[in-house]
């Protein structure tokens, strides 16, 4: 019995898929070769770390729009019957702070959501030449968005949406970081490989 198990987990470890090395390669004077075969230069390196923060931004903002979800629901507000009127609870300068929080969450949801979508096309665009105009179309989608909140939550409530300041400002620098991509686009050659680095 014992020999056909030993058999089994050998032939089940022979099945299990090979994990593929991961190949960096670098040119000649030490510059990193990106995915689509040109160099690293300081401003492609830059886009790849704005496009990588998306992707951690987004994990930030499920936990914080939780946060405001669990705050809202615990904020001592009750409903008074089956229409779902809210009455009592906490409040901020005349507002109820679980309706201001139950907003930021959404912001939080829908961001986070949009935020996963652009680290995905972001990288099609930068290293396999994607149209950007999803890209496009939904970082400025994004930033009217989170500009009209924070310009209400600010003037009318006296309060800043964290996620909304964020939003613009990321999105703000991966305009313009995306035009001077573009502008050094045409300079660009093809990297010759030199050096290969196995991870």
């Amino acid at each position: 019995m014992a020999l056909f198990n030993k058999k089994d987990k050998q032939k089940k470890e022979k099945e299990k898929p090979q994990k593929k090395p991961l190949e960096i390669w670098y040119t000649e004077d030490g510059t990193k070769i990106g995915d689509d075969g040109y160099p690293m230069t300081p401003l492609r390196t830059k886009m790849h770390h704005v496009w990588n923060a998306y992707f951690i931004y987004a994990m930030i903002l499920l936990v914080w729009g939780l946060a405001c979800t669990l705050l809202g629901w615990f904020s001592g507000e009750t409903f008074t019957d089956w229409e779902l009127r809210a009455t009592g609870g906490w409040e901020y300068n005349g507002y109820r702070l679980a309706t201001l929080v139950r907003i930021e969450a959404l912001v939080c949801l829908w961001t986070a959501v949009a935020s996963v979508i652009l680290n995905l096309k972001g990288f099609a665009w930068m290293y396999d030449r994607a149209s950007n105009g999803l890209v496009n179309g939904l970082m400025y989608a994004l930033l009217g968005i989170s500009i009209a909140i924070e310009l209400v939550a600010l003037f009318m409530i006296h309060i800043i949406s964290p996620a909304c300041l964020i939003n613009i400002v990321l999105i703000v620098m991966t305009i313009i970081t995306m035009k001077q991509i573009d502008e050094e686009r045409p300079s660009l050659k093809k990297a010759k490989r030199f050096r290969k680095e196995v991870k």
